[in-house]
Parts: C-alpha cells; structure tokens; sequence
C-alpha cells in the first residue's frame, strides 16, 4: 500500500465513524427540512384553501343578497299597477341604505312605440310634464328619436350626484339597452358587463347594472309590465363583504366567462395589508398575474344571467395562522448542528475508546504475563472475601487436581486444619498479618499455606491464599537428616572397626603363635598322657582334648578373620561417597560386599535364601557405594515381608535377550503389595510398617539411584503370594561389542 492510501485509510479509520454521522446527518437533515416544509406548505395551502372559500362564500351571499332584494323590491312594486313616487322613495331609500354596494334604484317600464302617445298622456297625470327623453350630443336631454321599445326611467333613488331625469329612455343606451333587452327576451334578472363612470373626485369607478322583471299573465302569455334597475359597485360590496373577516392577506381576481373564449376582468381586489397596491392589475396585464400565481383557488358562480370565476391567490405580506412558519429553516440548522455535535462527540468518544482500548491491551498483556507467571507457578494461589467466596484462582478446577501442589488443598477440608484455616483468615483480616502454618494428608503429603492480606485504601479486602508443596523438601529435609544420621553411624561403625580391628589382630597373631606352637604342646602332652593316666585339660580327658583344641584353635583363627570381614565391610559402608556416576562398577563385587553386611538379617528372617550368580557378567557404569544400597533396601524389604521363615527370597543376576542390559531381580514369597498401591511404594514416606519404624524413603532412595544411572525398576506383586523387584541398568557398549566379537 502507497503512502498517500496508508495515510487515507489511517483517516477514514480514525474519523470514519464521525463522516458516517455527518452523512447521515446532512442526508436525515435535508428529509426534515423537505418533510416539514411540505407539512407546512400543505397545511398552508390547506388554510389558505380554507380562507379563499371563506371569502368567496360572503361575497358571492352578498351579491346574491342584492339581486334577491331588488327582485323582492320589483314583487312590492306589483301591489299597485302605477305606484305613487313617495312610496316608490320609502321602499328605495331603504333598500339602499341596508344593501351593501347598491347606489341606484330605478324603475322602467317598457312601451312599445305605437304606445308612446297614450302612455305618456297617462303618465302626465301622475308626474308633471312627463315626456319619454334620450340625451343628445351634448349630454342634454331632448325628446326620444322613435324606435320599437322604449325604457322611461318612472321612478328614480341614487346616492350617486347625478343620475339621469324620469322619463329618460334607456333605450337610448346601448350598455343599458343590451340587459334591459335580454330581461324582455328571457323575463328573467339579466346584469350588465364592468361599467364605468367618473366620480366627483374625478376617480373612475366600475359600477354594474341589473334589471328585474315584474311579470303579469299566465305562462307562457306573461307580459313585462316592469322593471326593476338596480346599479351597484362591486368593489365597494367587496370591500364590504370582506371586511367582516379578518385581514389575512388574500387577493382575489373576478373575471366574467360568460364568454369562455373571451373572459373580462370584472374586478381585482386587493388584500386590506396591500392597500398601497390597488388598480396594479387592470384588463391588460391581469393574465399576467394569473400565470404567476403558484398557489391559487378557482371558483365560479352565476350572477343573474352571466357566469362569474373567483381566483385567489396569496398577497405579498400575508398573515398565516401557522405557529412554526420558520419551522423548516429552523429543522434543518438544527439538524446540522445537532449533526456536528454528533460528528465531534462521536470523534471525540473514538479517540477516547482508541486510547482505551490501547490501555485495555497493555493491561491486558500485563495481566496475560501475570496471570501466565501465576499459572507456571507450582504453588495453588487463590483469593478469599471477606465473606469466605473465592474471586480468583491461578488455574482451572481441571488443573487444580492435575497439580502436584494441591493435594494440600484437602488439608482445608479437614475438620482440624479447615478450623485453623478459618481462623488464620479471620485473623490476616482482623490485624493485617501475614499468617501460615504447615500441614500433610493422608497420604503423608506436606504442604505450607499462607495467608497475606491484600490491602485497598489502607484495610483488607481480601486474603491471598498460597498453598505451597513442601512434601520434597521434607523429604530431602529427611532424608538429610537420615544421610546425616547414617554419616554418623558410618563414623561409628569406623570407629568401631578401628577398636574392634585391633585387638582381633592381637587373636589372629597369638592363635597363629598357638598353632605354630601346637605340635611341641601336643608333643608334651602325649608323654604325660604315657607316663599317667587320668590327665585332665579343660574338663576334658587329655587324649580328647588332642583332638578338640586344634579344632577349636581353627574356629578361633576363621572367626577372627571373619571379624576382620566384617569390620572391611564396615570400613568400606562408612567410607564416603563421593557421588561419582563414571566408575565401571562388577556387579560380583557389589553383591558380595552387600551380602557381607545384610548376612545376619537374612538368618534372621529365611532359612531359604538363594543366590543366582553368573561366574562372568558384563560392567556397568555407575557408583559402587549407590548400587550397593540399592541391593540392601531391596533384600532388606523382601526379607522383611516375608511371614514365616519357610518363605524364600530370591536374588538372580542375568543378562538381557538384547545383551544391552543387566537385570538383577530380588523375589520373594512374603505377603505381597495391593495393586491399588503398587504406583505409591516409590513415592517418598510412603510406607507399610510405620509401626516398624519405617520412613517410607528407602524405595524411594533406591528408584532415584536406579533413574540416576539410567535405568529402569519393574515390580510384579500378587497380594499373598509374594513380589519381585527388577532393577534393569544398561550395560557399557565398548564391553558389550567385546563379548560380541
């Protein structure tokens, strides 16, 4: 891997984690934002769905308020067929002071022209001076030109300054003419297109006009004998009609589609917080505003005989009832910095778990190599609470068992050693002193437990627990003490055969003097015996004691020299060892010496004891004095099983069927080891006559100088039939190829 890879994968490594979170977070950040923004655009689109409709409900009530009261107003005008004008002024003057946008009420019969005349002259008698009038070029008035229908003004109410006189035609007015036509052909309520006319401030004001018909006769043979002409301002009902709700910004467009090919803008308003804007859109540019709507509600209504549309579309300042209008923006910093809190929390938490974890490994390879050195050792060590549970041991259950050392361990559970447990426990926890003691099993094994407190803040929390095998050191302590015990002896036994060499050389010297001198001695005495009968030497007659005393010089002489044997081979036992194992050892020479010193115990114990001894036996190497003791103890311990003196004991030498080594074998027919402790007999103070005295250690000695030399100890028991020991101990190869060639 280059350097620039190594470094890169060392980032993505140590701020992977905290990239992942700024990911997610930007990603997760972003989704909020377009959640909560379409949540909020909805719930917008939805409110403002809910006021455009609000507000369309109540002007399009108003509107149809006006039309339902002017024709209410056309139905009263049909009490009377020619009412008075003061009640004409009593019904109107009410009905434009309670109808919102109405400004003119008006109303016109239709005469035909062949009717002009009569109708007229009976008019005159009601209105003075009645004549059926139009408006000439310069806006005065002048007798109606002749056409098919006329349409007088009869009665007349307006708030507007000036209107036009009773008697005027509308007829003469094409706008005029067209609705009040339409209400002749269709006998219904027919309204006009946007009107316009200047007002006294010189402002140009829309205004609308509608007719009413009041029908006589039976359909289809009704008749028009009326109508009532209302004139109204829309922007003024408008303004009216929404001014009961609260201002909330929403502008709305009318458009008249009666001709859908040709739709007219009948009106614009604007919201009461955008007042500044008003006659911004106008009949030329209203399609423009329409298209730039992103967010608008349609909706149509008829209006008498014309089909009106409502668009509204949100003002520029509008009032939402939203709580949270910045709530988007607001989700979104706060996921980026939530995120970026994230991301250096999640930077910092890895760097801290990375030198965690780097402490975690080196406390963990310090407690590997404590724990490793605390397995290797031989001694069982295990920690104790105060409430007596164990929080540590240095080895598996399997391992305790399997471990040389934890035989000790049972001396916990004896009743004596298990209450000095206890209490040197209670104890290391009550002073803070290290407390032991030394115990053995059954088994004769010996073991040393410890006790040190293990201090936290100055007191004890727990106590360790070291169980130590000492078994081989009291064995060697014993076993020093015997070699030292045997010296002793060995010194002894020198000084001894030291006093006792001397004066059995003085009887070896005088019994040779009494044998050189025998023949003048028994020379003598045969001439006394001639001369006199009766000659006593020694109790006995004199002829005999010829014959006796040599003999008895003889048993003198073989056992002074036996003595002097004996006394060799306690000279020889006591001399000192020096330990060397690379002497050629004749293995005649160490049983015949060995047989010298163990001759009494085997008179004591058999009076059948057999040698098998080859006259030519091959050298070994080893230590002379070693494998002397070895032939004792095993004669010594087969001569000691043995129950009666009619039992035997069995010593052979020979050699291998591989010639490669010597088998010395010691039998006997004494009582026999159990198979259950076969393996036990060469461990050490293991023994099966303490009451004798016994140590348990002479086997045990002879195995190790058996192992010593290279060898090897066989043992063959049967339980009252007897046991054979076979030492096999390799044979010197220079010698072995001799006998071979």
């Amino acid at each position: 891997m280059s350097e620039p890879d190594s470094a890169l994968h060392a980032f993505f490594k140590a701020y992977g984690a905290s990239l992942a979170v700024v990911c997610i977070g930007l990603v997760l950040s972003v989704l909020s934002f377009v959640q909560v923004k379409g949540q909020i655009d909805a719930s917008a689109s939805r409110e403002f769905e809910w006021l455009a409709h609000d507000r369309g409900n109540v002007l399009q009530k108003d509107i149809k308020d006006i039309i339902s009261n002017v024709e209410l107003f056309g139905e009263l005008m049909d009490f009377k067929l020619t009412p008075s004008s003061d009640e004409f002024q009593h019904f109107a003057k009410h009905m434009i002071k309670y109808a919102n946008g109405l400004v003119t009420l008006q109303w016109i019969i239709p005469v035909r022209d062949d009717r002009r005349d009569f109708f007229e002259k009976q008019w005159k008698q009601h209105i003075t001076d009645f004549t059926i009038l139009e408006e000439d070029v310069q806006g005065s008035n002048k007798l109606a030109l002749s056409r098919s229908t006329y349409f007088p003004i009869i009665f007349s109410e307006s708030l507007l300054g000036s209107v036009p006189h009773v008697g005027f035609d509308y007829g003469s007015k094409p706008a005029y003419r067209l609705v009040l036509e339409r209400v002749m052909a269709t006998r219904r309520t027919a309204i006009s297109t946007a009107l316009e006319y200047v007002t006294a401030e010189g402002a140009i004001q829309k205004y609308f006009i509608f007719a009413t018909p009041r029908l006589t006769g039976v359909h289809p043979n009704t008749q028009v004998t009326g109508i009532a002409l209302a004139t109204f301002v829309l922007s003024d009902l408008a303004t009216y009609s929404v001014s009961y709700l609260e201002p909330r910004g929403v502008d709305f467009l009318i458009l008249d589609e009666t001709e859908p090919a040709q739709p007219e803008l009948v009106e614009f308003y604007h919201s009461r917080l955008e007042s500044h804007a008003k006659n911004s859109v106008t009949k030329q540019n209203w399609r423009d505003w329409l298209q730039h709507q992103t967010m608008k509600v349609q909706e149509s209504f008829q209006v008498a005989d014309r089909r009106w549309q409502l668009t509204f579309a949100p003002a520029s300042h509008t009032k939402t009832g939203e709580g949270f209008p910045n709530g988007p923006m607001i989700v979104f910093v706060g996921g980026i910095l939530f995120t970026l809190s994230l991301a250096i929390f999640v930077a910092v938490t890895n760097q801290n778990l990375k030198e965690r974890k780097q402490l975690y490994e080196i406390v963990k390879q310090s407690e590997s190599k404590l724990r490793a050195l605390l397995h290797q050792s031989p001694d069982t060590i295990f920690t104790v609470n105060e409430k007596g549970k164990l929080s540590f041991v240095n080895r598996s259950k399997d391992e305790i068992f399997e471990n040389a050392s934890d035989h000790c361990l049972g001396c916990l559970s004896y009743s004596e050693q298990g209450s000095l447990q206890h209490d040197a426990i209670r104890a290391v926890f009550q002073n803070g002193h290290l407390e032991q003691f030394q115990c053995s099993d059954s088994e004769s094994k010996w073991c040393e437990i410890r006790f040190v407190p293990i201090r936290v803040d100055d007191r004890v929390s727990e106590v360790m627990v070291l169980v130590t095998d000492i078994s081989e050191k009291r064995r060697m302590e014993n076993q020093t003490t015997q070699q030292a015990r045997l010296a002793s002896l060995g010194v002894l036994a020198a000084g001894v055969a030291h006093e006792i060499n001397n004066p059995n050389n003085a009887v070896l010297f005088n019994i040779a003097v009494l044998q050189r001198g025998w023949p003048e001695i028994e020379t003598v005495v045969r001439r006394h015996v001639a001369e006199s009968s009766g000659l006593v030497i020694g109790g006995l007659a004199a002829e005999k004691s010829l014959d006796v005393f040599p003999k008895l010089l003889e048993s003198i002489k073989n056992n002074a020299y036996r003595i002097t044997s004996i006394v060799n081979s306690l000279k020889h036992l006591a001399k000192p060892d020096p330990g060397e194992m690379h002497h050629e050892v004749q293995i005649h020479e160490v049983i015949r010496h060995s047989l010298s010193i163990i001759q009494h115990q085997i008179k004591r114990y058999t009076d059948h004891f057999h040698l098998e001894l080859p006259e030519h036996l091959p050298l070994v190497r080893g230590n002379t004095h070693q494998l002397e003791q070895v032939i004792l103890n095993l004669l010594l311990n087969a001569l000691q099983s043995l129950s009666v003196r009619s039992a035997s004991v069995t010593l052979a030498v020979t050699v291998g069927l591989e010639r490669n080594e010597l088998q010395i074998r010691v039998s006997d027919e004494g009582k026999g080891i159990n198979p259950e402790n076969v393996n036990q007999i060469f461990k050490p103070f293991y023994t099966t006559r303490p009451e004798n005295g016994g140590l348990g250690l002479g086997l045990s000695i002879t195995h190790n100088i058996v192992i010593a030399h290279q060898g090897r100890i066989e043992v063959a028991s049967t339980p009252g039939k007897g046991t054979t020991m076979l030492v096999l101990l390799p044979i010197i190869k220079s010698l072995i190829n001799q006998e071979r060639c």
